[in-house]
């Protein structure tokens, strides 16, 4: 399946010219909805700070224990960074 979907979403272009399409990847896939107002921003140098409100609709499946996966890349770097089962945290209410 991530082969294919990547191929027939994911990459843009000509041959020998492909390119990725980023917002396009997907990690992983599931029935969650994904949450509303998803927001990076950087406020510290190698800062990430990364929000999102409420799943709204899904909050039956949300539990204090829920663990986040993160994978972030840096196209103009070529780098990747993964950081997963992140404990989540409320910030500001």
């Amino acid at each position: 399946m991530a082969v294919s979907y990547h191929l027939n979403n994911a990459v843009t272009g000509v041959a020998p010219n492909f390119t990725i399409d980023y917002p396009k990847v997907k990690y992983s896939r599931g029935k969650l909805t994904l949450p509303d107002n998803i927001a990076m921003a950087t406020t510290v140098d190698a800062q990430l700070d990364i929000s999102w409100s409420n799943l709204g609709t899904d909050d039956q499946f949300q539990n204090a224990t829920d663990r986040l996966t993160l994978m972030v890349y840096n196209p103009s770097k070529t780098k990747f960074t993964y950081k997963a089962n992140n404990r989540l945290t409320m910030n500001g209410g």
